[in-house]
């Protein structure tokens, strides 16, 4: 099957035409010339090109031979490929009591270029020799997220070396020049870094896998650029690794991750959105979890799954979950980002299908597969990081710090997930913690598979292509972006936490703490059992009026708020208890106060039928206080009660007088 690159240029002014944009995801991405669809029209063009630029496409030689799958560490090879979904890998024990690496690297799997006739991943001239070769796409301004170089215009600097264009009104290249014979300067394309970035940033890991020796790679996907593994889902069954696959799995993987500290050390794996196919979803993905079972490296047993690893000398562990989260890219609306959704309707054709191997059956059921593949891999890493026992628990996905923020803020705080690592945007990025709850989450998509989104730069502060190199103990784990020059952009640290809900929380009762009466935290939960819950309903969810204290505090707690500590779970001795009369004393009264306005002069009549609650009166306007009458609606403790309270009488008048009691208080 022939896989060339659809982000091809056409060459002669006559089937030129402009790229199509299209928003995605902060940028511009250029959508395909008018011979994607027509494989052997973008050939022949190709061709054309080759001639014209007087280029010779030799045959390439080196290709891998086929092989077959044996049984690993006792495992044998999957009859389909999701069959292990789920799977705890073996055991990996780790001894000795140096300091303890790890690396963490993502979007690194360049272009392949020609491996045969049938399958090559070409993009711009000069991509036909054996890759990798950076994938050209649009790039941004990092300040203002603004798009500086469009997908095309980005192709023709790789196509034309980085040549200027010398023609001012010339956009993109199209106009008076040939596409492939001039770059623009807005695009920021540097040849020395550019072209080379994967190679680079492995050169880097080379140097201090040296002085590291990292135990094992965190890879967060987008593994081979542009659509994953050439050919197609089923093709070949899971007890064989082509010889299209072995050579694309040699030429971007295994011929550029050697060397001392690196040779022989796993790789625990996961799929990016662009090895299951980038704009479709029937790509040989199943190929890269085969591969699981031909090499003495490459972990990647299912779409999500589990290593447990042990530090025996150093008296600690990790779990570490890898899951799928490729659902960000697979639209239920087949029209939505066609050059980047897994489930396009216009480039998977009404024919595509994986349903042989378990995946995708067609293109009308594409997102409610993915979103079952996510579903069900939420639910298992929740329910497996909740009852791990092991000092860290770290998860390892494709799409970047943010995407389904509330279920990885839920992750850390209830079940103790203390790392996130992450890739697919295209730089090396720390987020800060507070987006999610105090957890900490690196974007690792530098890796120099694909162009960088920002362009790179000679100052101590580029992100553009890197990987991380992580030392983990008992205690903490230093984390350090390097960059593709082996400049050091930054360190953090980070401490486990025990999760409020977890297993390992509850063997830790000194880690937990009730409110005590009198704290701040205490005052709020009582108001919450004794007036919240009856009011706000819609406030709690979860919780009702015979919810304990216990319940309520972790509320609180799960949102960092009120000064809330985990508080202690049912079975756990742990000191302070609390005294149950003292509390219901203090809800009471703080019940009182709640109810109590600056003001408060409420009459009998207050709240009656005809005060009905519309949008017509305000509080901005009528100004918190006791009732009166002739408003449309009121703003005092009571229209709770009575269902007549203003629209914003939350906003203006309970939230500001309930902070301002508990910090009087």
């Amino acid at each position: 099957m022939v896989t060339t690159l659809w982000l091809l240029p056409v060459v002669f002014p006559a089937l030129a035409r402009l790229s199509q944009v299209v928003a995605f995801e902060e940028g511009l991405w250029s959508q395909d010339d008018t011979c994607a669809a027509n494989i052997s029209c973008d050939l022949s063009l190709r061709q054309l090109r080759s001639e014209r630029l007087g280029l010779v496409v030799e045959d390439v030689k080196g290709l891998a031979p086929e092989m077959d799958a044996k049984t690993t560490q006792g495992i044998p090879p999957p009859k389909m490929p999701f069959e292990y979904n789920g799977i705890e890998w073996p055991k990996m024990t780790i001894k000795g009591t140096k300091a303890m690496h790890v690396f963490a690297i993502g979007d690194w799997g360049g272009l392949a270029g020609k491996m045969t006739d049938d399958h090559m991943i070409i993009q711009y001239a000069g991509g036909d020799s054996p890759g990798p070769h950076t994938m050209a796409r649009y790039r941004i301004e990092e300040q203002t997220r603004k798009g500086i170089c469009l997908s095309g215009e980005m192709i023709n600097c790789f196509g034309s070396k980085g040549s200027k264009c010398h023609d001012p009104f010339d956009k993109i290249g199209y106009s008076l020049q040939a596409p492939e014979t001039c770059c623009q300067t807005a695009c920021g394309y540097d040849p020395e870094v550019d072209v080379h970035a994967q190679n680079l940033v492995a050169a880097q890991m080379k140097e201090r896998a040296k002085i590291s020796e990292p135990d094992y790679i965190l890879n967060v996907g987008d593994n081979f650029y542009w659509g994953g593994i050439s050919g197609k889902c089923g093709d070949t069954p899971m007890s064989v690794v082509s010889t299209v696959t072995a050579t694309q799995f040699k030429w971007i993987f295994e011929d550029i991750y050697t060397g001392e500290g690196l040779d022989g050390k796993p790789w625990l794996s996961v799929l990016g959105n662009h090895d299951w196919g980038g704009r479709t979803f029937n790509a040989a993905w199943d190929q890269q979890i085969a591969y699981t079972w031909v090499s003495d490296r490459w972990i990647m047993p299912a779409a999500y799954w589990k290593q447990h690893v042990e530090y025996p000398d150093l008296s600690f562990s990790v779990d570490i979950f890898l899951t799928d989260s490729n659902i960000i890219d697979a639209h239920a609306d087949p029209d939505v980002d066609a050059a980047s959704n897994l489930c396009s309707g216009q480039f998977n054709s009404p024919g595509s299908s994986c349903a042989s191997v378990g995946g995708v059956p067609d293109r009308n059921r594409c997102h409610s597969w993915f979103q079952k593949l996510w579903d069900d891999g939420a639910e298992w890493v929740t329910g497996q990081v909740d009852k791990s026992l092991a000092d860290w628990q770290i998860l390892v996905t494709h799409f970047p710090c943010g995407h389904k923020k509330d279920f990885y803020k839920k992750l850390h705080v209830r079940h103790g997930l203390d790392l996130l690592v992450t890739g697919h945007t295209h730089k090396q990025q720390m987020w800060d913690s507070s987006n999610l709850g105090g957890l900490t989450c690196f974007i690792t998509g530098g890796g120099g598979g694909i162009v960088a989104e920002s362009p790179p730069s000679m100052t101590n502060h580029d992100t553009a292509y890197g990987f991380y190199d992580l030392i983990i103990s008992k205690s903490s784990i230093d984390i350090e972006s390097i960059s593709w020059d082996g400049t050091t952009i930054g360190k953090w640290l980070v401490k486990p936490l025990s999760g409020s809900h977890s297993a390992k929380g509850a063997l830790e009762p000194d880690a937990c703490q009730t409110a005590l009466p009198g704290s701040k935290c205490h005052k709020i939960v009582s108001w919450a059992m004794e007036s919240g819950i009856h009011q706000h309903p819609e406030w709690f969810p979860g919780l009702n009026a015979t919810s304990s204290f216990e319940d309520f505090q972790h509320k609180y707690y799960d949102e960092k708020e009120q000064g809330c500590e985990r508080p202690c779970k049912a079975g756990v001795t742990s000191t302070p208890v609390r005294n149950p009369a003292a509390a219901n004393g203090t809800m009471r009264a703080f019940g009182d106060l709640v109810n109590k306005s600056d003001e408060d002069s409420e009459t009998q009549g207050a709240g009656q039928a005809g005060d009905s609650n519309t949008s017509i009166g305000s509080c901005e306007t009528y100004r918190c206080g006791p009732y009166a009458t002739g408003q449309s609606c009121q703003c005092n403790s009571k229209c709770v009660k009575y269902g007549n309270c203003c629209m914003d009488y939350v906003e203006r008048c309970l939230e500001p007088r309930l902070e301002r009691m508990i910090q009087n208080a």
